[in-house]
Parts: structure tokens; C-alpha cells; sequence
């Protein structure tokens, strides 16, 4: 199944959410599923790191949703 997973900031950033999301998307990973996350940019983070897809935006803002 594709599955897509998005959170506001992702590692290397540390945080509950953060460390949620990598944890969500390893464990799906590992189960066959393809994932795709959606986060914003960091300059610091090396997709090539992951094995799922990363997908950087400029922001990924829900304060106003």
C-alpha cells in the first residue's frame, strides 16, 4: 500500500512528533508499505539517509487549519 505521512518538521530536528513520525514510517516501511513523506525543507537532513521517499516542501504549516 503507498502511504503518505506528514509532519511539520522531521528529523534530524528531535522532538515527540518527530521521533513519532520517523518510528511510523520505519515500522511501515519494514512492513512492505511504499511511504512517502511530506515535510518541509532542512538543509541539515540527507533524504538519501532514508529508506522511503521524502518529500520536502518550503513549509508545512497547519497553524491556521
Amino acid at each position: 500500500m503507498r502511504i503518505g505521512v506528514v509532519s511539520t518538521l522531521f528529523h534530524p530536528v528531535i522532538g515527540g512528533t518527530e521521533i513519532l513520525a520517523k518510528g511510523i514510517c520505519e515500522g511501515l516501511h519494514k512492513l512492505g508499505h511504499e511511504i512517502e513523506l511530506i515535510t518541509t525543507k532542512n538543509k541539515d537532513r540527507k533524504d538519501s539517509d532514508f529508506d522511503y521517499k521524502v518529500i520536502n516542501l518550503e513549509e508545512v504549516n497547519f497553524s491556521n487549519s
